[in-house]
């Protein structure tokens, strides 16, 4: 056995087998239209039929789906660290601020931002575990609908 034989797996011998495989292998990261476009050539060239087809096309949706929703929640991260920065230096601030009418305006203006980010935090975490939930769940159907493929 080769030692690149334990790192990949073997691969499927039909070109469309293995072209998905390789799509799953890499985390689903082909996107629809480029999984259309190589199906459209295999359908032109007679390589493979209507069902086939229809397979692959309801796969590429599901990997769009993946796709969308995992760029959802890479943004919700990217949001609640850059709250996390400004609540860092929100802190700082009224940490540093005195006693006078100017700066007690400033610190209520401050605790108001810190209270109404930290609800936006509540709701993101809430969004990220509904699109974990939704990327756990469409992995799932792609895999299993790979694993259906017929060629």
């Amino acid at each position: 056995m080769k030692f690149s034989d334990t790192l990949f797996p073997k691969v499927p011998s039909s070109p469309i087998k293995s072209y998905i495989f390789f799509s799953s292998f890499l985390k689903f990261s082909v996107s629809k239209d480029e999984i259309l476009k190589r199906v459209g050539f295999y359908v032109k060239h007679k390589f493979i039929d209507e069902k086939l087809e229809n397979q692959l096309k309801e796969i590429a949706d599901l990997i769009q789906n993946l796709n969308d929703a995992k760029s959802k929640r890479d943004k919700l991260y990217s949001e609640r660290d850059t709250m996390t920065d400004e609540q860092n230096r929100l802190r700082e601030n009224i940490s540093v601020l005195g006693e006078d009418n100017q700066s007690v305006s400033l610190k209520e203006r401050y605790i108001k931002k810190l209270d109404d980010q930290e609800s936006r935090f509540e709701a993101i975490s809430s969004e990220l575990k509904k699109y974990d939930k939704d990327i756990t769940n469409l992995n799932k159907q792609i895999e299993e609908k790979i694993n259906k493929v017929k060629v």
